[in-house]
């Protein structure tokens, strides 16, 4: 995701429970896949969200989130930026809502799939889940997070010659970096 605002820094953004650290730049993690552009506005507005949330400034936070919300219709960036407010701030169900439009103004936005698959596995419906990763995966086969994510989906189904070949398929990713 392209986050103007940061200037080359790396960022922590928040996904629920934990954090990813990325180095901004206008591609994805594995560097071949294009994600909605964020621009100014909204890089801003999502900075001020996440200091907002970071201080527990639950009146600030709400803010933030009605002037995306007031941006959104057309902009995957802006809903997406909402999504994940949302979701840090545990309205799973209205996030998953914001990133399902998002994804219908752009159905190949990794960013908006990988974190609304992590919504539907935090919620408990890992069929939905599943459905969501295994499309994301499509377009970045190498995710490592997204892929072991899918094999507890697929482990919890009871779907285990599935979630083995996921496991095995995340392992073998690993072995191409050093650790």
């Amino acid at each position: 995701m392209q986050l103007p605002w940061a200037r080359g820094r790396s960022v922590a953004l928040g996904f629920g429970a934990s954090a990813l650290l990325v180095l901004c730049r206008p591609l994805s993690a594995a560097g071949n896949v294009p994600v909605p552009e964020m621009t100014d506005d909204v890089g801003r507005l999502a900075e001020q969200g996440e200091r907002c949330r970071a201080a527990g400034d639950a009146a600030g936070l709400a803010a933030v989130e009605k002037k995306l919300a007031d941006i959104k219709t057309d902009r995957p960036a802006a809903l997406l930026a909402l999504g994940r407010l949302l979701n840090s701030d545990e309205e799973f169900a209205e996030a998953a809502q914001v990133l399902e439009q998002a994804l219908a103004l752009k159905p190949d936005c990794f960013e908006a799939e990988k974190e609304l698959g992590s919504i539907y596995e935090d919620l408990g419906n890992d069929a939905k889940a599943a459905l969501i990763m295994e499309k994301a995966l499509q377009q970045q086969p190498q995710e490592y997070g997204l892929t072991v994510a899918l094999a507890k989906c697929y482990a919890r189904m009871g779907r285990l010659e599935q979630a083995k070949a996921a496991f095995l398929n995340a392992m073998a990713g690993l072995s191409r970096f050093e650790l």
